[in-house]
C-alpha cells in the first residue's frame, strides 16, 4: 500500500515529536513541525529571554497554540488588535502555559501585555 505525501509528513512529524520527547535530557519536546509545509507549522511558542520563540508561527484553522512561559519574569499574550479572535492571557511566568484555539483564517499579531516590544504573529491557514 502506498501512502500519500501528507500521510508521510504527518508520520514524520509524529516521529520527530516522539524522538524529542524521549531524549532523556529533561527538556521539553520540540514544537510539532510538518515537513514540506509552506512555512513552519508549529503549535508551541516559548516565552523566554523576553521574546516569543518562534516569533512567527503558522497553524491550520482549528489548531491550538500553546505558549510556554519559561522566564521567571511575568509576561502575557495580548492581541495587538482588540477585535482579533485571540483573547489575552493573564500575567504568567516560569512553568505556566496559555492555550488558545484559532478558528478563523488570517494573520493575528500579538504582544506581551507587559513588555510591548515583545511581539509575535500567528498565521492561521484554512
Amino acid at each position: 500500500m502506498t501512502s500519500s505525501p501528507l500521510l508521510r509528513s504527518a508520520a514524520a512529524a509524529v516521529f520527530v515529536v516522539a524522538v524529542g520527547a524521549c531524549g532523556g535530557d529533561g527538556d521539553e519536546p520540540p514544537p510539532v513541525t510538518v515537513p514540506g509545509a509552506t512555512g513552519a507549522i508549529t503549535d508551541r511558542v516559548e516565552v523566554k529571554e523576553f521574546r516569543f520563540e518562534p516569533e512567527n508561527t503558522t497553524i491550520r484553522s482549528g489548531d491550538t497554540v500553546t505558549w510556554v512561559f519559561v522566564d521567571d519574569a511575568a509576561h502575557s499574550v495580548a492581541p495587538k488588535d482588540p477585535s482579533s479572535e485571540l483573547r489575552a492571557s493573564e500575567e504568567l511566568q516560569g512553568g505556566a502555559t496559555y492555550e488558545f484555539k484559532f478558528t478563523k483564517a488570517g494573520t493575528v499579531e500579538y504582544r506581551c501585555g507587559i513588555h510591548n516590544y515583545m511581539t509575535g504573529t500567528v498565521v492561521v491557514t484554512p
